[in-house]
């Protein structure tokens, strides 16, 4: 799931974010950024994420290229 950061959209509320990090869902953050200054929307996701209570393992950005390749990708 999408925490979307866009301000006029933040589609993942904090209590949808909270729900699914219970059930084990990953969430990952998104600018909506179709220009460069755009990408500063990511403090939005980044608290919408806090007031949820997700960590870092709840979060797949914050994974490296290695952890997302031996988490998702191989079994």
């Amino acid at each position: 799931m999408e925490i979307n950061a866009q301000p006029s959209r933040l589609d993942l509320s904090a209590k949808q974010a909270r729900m699914a990090k219970e059930m084990g869902v990953k969430i990952s953050f998104g600018t909506d950024a179709h220009q460069v200054n755009g990408l500063s929307f990511m403090r939005f996701a980044v608290n919408q994420a806090r007031r949820a209570w997700l960590e870092k393992a709840d979060v797949i950005n914050a994974y490296s290229w290695v952890e997302i390749k031996e988490k998702f990708l191989t079994k």
